[in-house]
């Protein structure tokens, strides 16, 4: 008979491979959403300007000559970097792209300090794009309703009173074209100092973001040390008292990976629509002499209102997502509460400061009702994966180690991890089971082609038997 493994030995080696995945997996998503955090104060109240500005906050118009001709070897090399980084991913080199992705970072910074920017492509380079031609569609428009202002009286072409309504909607979009570039900044740039201001009174706004993710335990110095539970003094625990051991491990782990989760989702769903919110503001400023233009469109003039009441509410939304976390800090800091309530009323009142930007601004709803949907679909599949993967390869490694001792155990321990690999993800999950049933597989015992025979042990799994009485 072969020497096996002691059990009371390999267990506890076994529950450790299963938690080492499992903590790196929580490092993991802690790190990013720490990432996340950093900025979402920037994020949440940022309203896009139409001029570029300088570190100190002036208004750069133009480049001057000098850092024009000082940025030029930059730019050229950048242009090189750009075309070398298109050629990694057409070969797949992951290392050499994110090398030169790199490069690429640390050249724009580098105009950024020079006080570089690119003229031509900024949002006010792109807004006179279609300020001039809808300045003179706008002209010809009021022309056409002064005439139009007899034809309604002497023919009845129209509705009486439509000219005069195209001539009060084309003088108005003429003075907004021009008045639009000198005025937006102004609101943006206090919009954001004010929004900011909201979110602390008188102190940082990013304490106010770390409290509430601490709370919601999203945030790294607040969470339970996931990596104590490797500790080998956990080992001695689990040997002496396994009832007290799990315990344990259900309260101070998993109860913690349960807040993380839907902490997780919320963090990406609200810097998300921050940033679908300032690229929906940009789009629409850049766009806004031509929808100034469709207002005096009779089938488009609702369309065109509708985008830029939209605009509009997503502009003033960073005043109430700060209010809203700022009064809700204060709500939790100040009223004595038990921890699980203190969990379930942060995740909601950053849930309430991420929708604003939808309840001022619905056209956003569907963009980020999908986005929404993929990422919570993201997070499941890939928590389920690694909490899979983690199961399979402890029972893989029991079962493994029961029928062929320490080989056997390494052999069920990488069967089992792809197994449960493979049932995290449905659809590949799907596609092997069908495979299986079809015939696919069905070499897989066949000594012919080269499979292993039918009374093999695959990682150690027990061969399934035939039933008393079967050929």
């Amino acid at each position: 008979m072969k020497d096996r493994p002691a059990f009371l030995l390999q267990g506890p080696a076994i529950l450790g491979m299963m938690l080492l995945g499992f903590v790196v997996y929580v490092g993991v998503m802690t790190a990013f959403t720490g990432v996340i955090q950093g900025s979402l104060a920037d994020a949440i109240t940022e309203v896009p300007t139409m001029h570029a500005y300088d570190m100190d906050g002036n208004r750069v118009s133009v480049v001057s000559e000098e850092v024009a001709a000082a940025a030029q070897p930059h730019l050229e090399r950048r242009g090189e970097m750009r075309e070398l980084a298109a050629l990694h991913m057409q070969n797949a080199d992951y290392e050499a792209l994110t090398q030169t992705d790199g490069e690429i970072d640390s050249i724009n910074a580098e105009l950024l300090r020079m006080g570089y920017h690119d003229t031509d492509s900024g949002i006010a380079a792109m807004y006179w794009w279609f300020a001039y031609p809808a300045a003179a569609i706008l002209v010809a428009m009021t022309i056409f309703s002064g005439a139009g202002h007899f034809w309604e009286k002497g023919f009845g072409i129209w509705r009486r009173g439509a000219s005069l309504e195209m001539f009060k909607a084309s003088i108005f979009g003429l003075v907004a074209i021009f008045l639009v570039p000198e005025v937006w900044d102004v609101f943006a740039i206090h919009m954001t100092e004010f929004s900011r201001h909201m979110m602390n009174p008188g102190g940082d706004p990013h304490a106010v973001i770390d409290s509430l993710w601490c709370k919601m335990g999203a945030s790294a110095a607040c969470m339970f040390d996931f990596a104590g539970v490797l500790d080998p003094t956990s080992w001695s625990t689990a040997l002496a008292s396994p009832n007290d051991f799990g315990q344990s491990l259900m309260g101070e782990v998993f109860v913690p990976f349960f807040k993380l989760m839907p902490a997780l989702v919320v963090s990406l769903v609200v810097f998300v629509t921050a940033k679908v919110r300032v690229l929906f503001i940009s789009i629409v400023l850049i766009t806004l002499p031509m929808w100034l233009v469709l207002r005096n469109v009779p089938y488009l003039q609702k369309h065109a209102k509708n985008m830029m009441d939209n605009m509009v509410g997503a502009s003033f939304a960073p005043f109430l997502s700060a209010v809203t976390l700022y009064v809700g800090w204060t709500h939790v800091s100040n009223a004595p509460m038990p921890s699980l309530e203190e969990w379930v009323s942060v995740l909601g009142i950053v849930t309430l400061a991420g929708l604003w930007p939808l309840i001022l601004a619905p056209f956003l709803s569907n963009v980020t009702g999908s986005i929404q949907g993929a990422i919570q679909t993201a997070v499941i599949s890939s928590s389920n994966m690694a909490m899979q993967i983690g199961m399979g390869s402890a029972v893989g490694a029991a079962s493994g180690a029961a029928a062929g001792g320490l080989g056997g155990s390494l052999r069920g321990l990488a069967t089992g991890a792809g197994r449960g690999a493979i049932g995290g993800m449905p659809a590949v999950d799907k596609l092997v089971k069908g495979g299986s049933s079809t015939g696919m597989m069905a070499g897989a015992g066949d000594n012919e082609e080269g499979g292993p025979a039918p009374g093999d042990n695959l990682g150690g799994f027990p061969s399934e038997k035939p039933a008393a009485g079967a050929r």
